[in-house]
């Protein structure tokens, strides 16, 4: 990536720069702007300081619930073909 240019430091350069995003608010009246306002990009702070997070690896590590249903009939089949059988519980 660094022969496209986006060596690490650019990136961190980068990423710290869109932890301070702003953005215009533009104000109007009978479809003339009126009033601008610079505020802070929440959405775009908050989705860099989550990419810097994850890339730091400062998450904790996700939970998920595994059902294996059915693991006692592909047990069965595995050990009646080690012993000789052909998986539908009878010996030929």
């Amino acid at each position: 990536m660094d022969e496209v240019g986006l060596s690490p430091e650019y990136l961190k350069g980068r990423l710290l720069e869109l932890t301070r995003a702003k953005k215009t608010k533009f104000f109007a009246d009978k479809g003339k702007i009126i009033d601008t306002v610079v505020v802070d990009d929440n959405a775009t702070q908050i989705k860099a300081i989550d990419m810097g997070f994850k890339h730091r690896g400062l998450y904790a590590a996700e939970k998920h619930d595994v059902s294996l249903t059915g693991l006692e009939s592909i047990i069965e089949e595995i050990q009646n073909r080690n012993q000789g059988g052909n998986g539908d519980g009878h010996e030929h």
